[in-house]
């Protein structure tokens, strides 16, 4: 099913007359406008002013502390595999930049870190991982449900003809 050039019905965006596309739209994960809509198990006003890109209150770092190095390191090597075999396909700058603002939030109250800086409790990468990882189209957020998924990657140019 392609996807639509409109707001979904439930779009808060939309609802307040705010231009540009929502979150949805950008990263095309219809996931956003269930959890927008009041009448969903999932809702959350979190959501709702992410998508509106509304400033929020950052949540508190939490706690729990990111997972050993050891542990990271096998997520982030079995995420390179993965996107080795998906065939490497990347995103555009703004749906990278869409993914790591969603990660930076904290709506999840899973995004803190420690000593060596900003990291995912969820999947363990640091801030270089993750920033990583939310330039391949075919990662997503490690949540169930994932708060951003995999995309169709960014077009690429075509390749010269060659003369024969």
């Amino acid at each position: 099913m392609p996807w639509p050039d409109e707001p979904c019905p439930t779009c808060p965006r939309a609802a307040r007359g705010l231009p540009g596309p929502c979150r949805a739209m950008v990263l095309r994960n219809r996931r956003y406008c269930d959890l927008t809509d009041p009448q969903h198990p999932a809702y959350k006003p979190a959501y709702v002013a992410l998508l509106c890109d509304e400033p929020t209150a950052v949540s508190p770092a939490p706690t729990v502390q990111p997972p050993p190095m050891l542990e990271r390191a096998v997520s982030f090597v079995g995420a390179v595999a993965r996107h080795v075999a998906a065939g490497a396909p990347t995103v555009s700058e703004e749906v990278k930049e869409a993914r790591l603002t969603i990660c930076r939030s904290n709506v999840c109250g899973k995004f803190g870190g420690d000593a060596n800086g900003p990291a995912c409790l969820a999947c363990g990468c640091g801030a270089r991982g993750l920033a990583t990882k939310a330039g391949w189209a075919d990662q997503s957020c490690p949540l169930d449900p994932p708060l951003w998924g995999p995309v169709e990657p960014a077009a690429t140019p075509a390749s010269p003809a060659r003369s024969s």
